[in-house]
């Protein structure tokens, strides 16, 4: 995927005209947004990924922006905004997506590697739907961040 990347139409912010017996008055654009995240579009195959694999549960793919070699996102195809958001109807869903990661890295012979959940802004998530980072093959630094 090349830089820069522009979002489908169906993601864009996009600004509504106002109807004619609104045009005097500027104040009621309406704002319309697209409800799913970039990686239910990923997942809807609305927008392109490098997918590793994939099953009826979740989606692994390549990230765009690489913090490491070997960079994956490991994604539910529920979109659930974050860990906080889990609720008892997502049980066995991170259960899942540890073992799909486990397997994948295995098929890699890669034994070393690090798992990381943003959950919050504050935490330096920005996509909000639940996803693990995987990476792998260099030195991790401790402390993250």
């Amino acid at each position: 995927m090349s830089w820069p990347w522009r979002a489908p139409q169906s993601a864009q912010l996009q600004l509504a005209r106002p109807s004619q017996q609104q045009s005097s008055n500027l104040h009621n654009f309406t704002f319309i947004t697209s409800l799913k995240s970039i990686f239910s579009q990923i997942i809807d195959r609305e927008i392109p990924a490098n997918i590793i694999f994939e099953d009826d549960t979740c989606i692994i793919i390549e990230d765009i922006s690489p913090q490491a070699p070997i960079h994956y996102l490991a994604i539910p195809k529920r979109e659930i905004k974050g860990i906080s958001d889990l609720s008892d109807t997502d049980d066995g869903i991170i259960d899942h997506l540890m073992i799909a990661i486990k397997n994948e890295m295995s098929k890699k012979r890669i034994k070393d590697y690090r798992l990381v959940i943003n959950n919050g802004s504050e935490a330096g998530q920005t996509v909000f739907h639940l996803h693990i980072h995987v990476l792998a093959n260099r030195t991790l630094g401790w402390p993250p961040g």
